[in-house]
């Protein structure tokens, strides 16, 4: 009886371990977070580009309307 309690509890053992390994894997075990992460830190660069340069184009054209309404 206690023999057959440890071979289940190996083979639970097994299992358990498989299955922990095969969720490791299927989620790529952490490897993708440095590629995301890489993605995340250069979506929020290109916003800051683009408003930057939309701010800049903003201000020429004031620059442009304050300079022709002045002359």
């Amino acid at each position: 009886m206690n023999e057959q309690k440890i071979n289940l509890m190996k083979n639970l053992l097994y299992f358990f371990a498989i299955i922990s390994f095969f969720a490791f894997t299927a989620c790529s075990g952490g490897s993708s977070e440095s590629n995301t992460a890489e993605e995340t830190v250069v979506e929020p660069a290109v916003e800051t580009v683009e408003e930057a340069a939309t701010d800049s184009a903003a201000t020429e054209e004031t620059e442009e309307a304050t300079e022709e309404g002045g002359e």
